[in-house]
């Protein structure tokens, strides 16, 4: 998971997610706090995974 570089906001808003080689995702979010809750979210899936 990291952000991804855009112009003006973007790059707090945006998330880029390799899920997987072969499969990854762009994600846009309303707002840097949601994509952060995003990021929190997935950390806590990938250590319950682990």
């Amino acid at each position: 998971i990291c952000g991804v570089r855009g112009g003006g906001n973007a790059a707090a808003q945006t998330l880029f997610w390799q899920a997987k080689r072969g499969l990854s995702f762009t994600l846009a979010f309303e707002s840097a706090r949601e994509r952060n809750a995003a990021i929190m979210l997935a950390r806590r899936f990938a250590f319950d995974c682990n």
